[in-house]
């Protein structure tokens, strides 16, 4: 009997894409199963249903937070219902991820003490 791959949803702000495809390349070679907006949501999908069953499908989210995600609403809301659906079932279901530095008044504060990590490889300080 084979054991499921776990799924993870990427939640990220547009702004991040090239980034955000460049991790998606990397977690892709582990044979974790994605789900990405890019690749998801086609022309004349619903956005609330394609987002909704996505977060309800993934056993993870992967929260990918930059100065521009922390103010997306988009983010906000896939984070609330990831948030919810970790509460009701009793576990650690969002994942952040610092793409930069991020002030911590603006990251949810329910996020504020979990970092996957705080550099992303591939990016300078210049």
């Amino acid at each position: 009997m084979s054991r499921k791959n776990k799924k993870v949803f990427l939640s990220y702000g547009h702004q991040d894409r090239p980034f955000v495809r460049f991790l998606a390349s990397d977690i892709r070679a582990t044979r974790v199963e994605l789900w990405i907006d890019d690749l998801e949501i086609l022309p004349g999908d619903s956005l609330i249903g394609k987002i909704s069953k996505g977060l309800a499908d993934s056993d993870y989210v992967l929260a990918c937070l930059s100065q521009t995600s922390v103010q997306s609403n988009w983010v906000r809301t896939e984070l609330e219902i990831a948030a919810t659906r970790g509460i009701r079932e009793r576990r650690a279901l969002v994942l952040p991820l610092l793409v930069d530095d991020v002030e911590l008044k603006h990251i949810p504060a329910f996020l504020s003490h979990l970092w996957l990590y705080s550099r992303i490889c591939g990016q300078s300080d210049d």
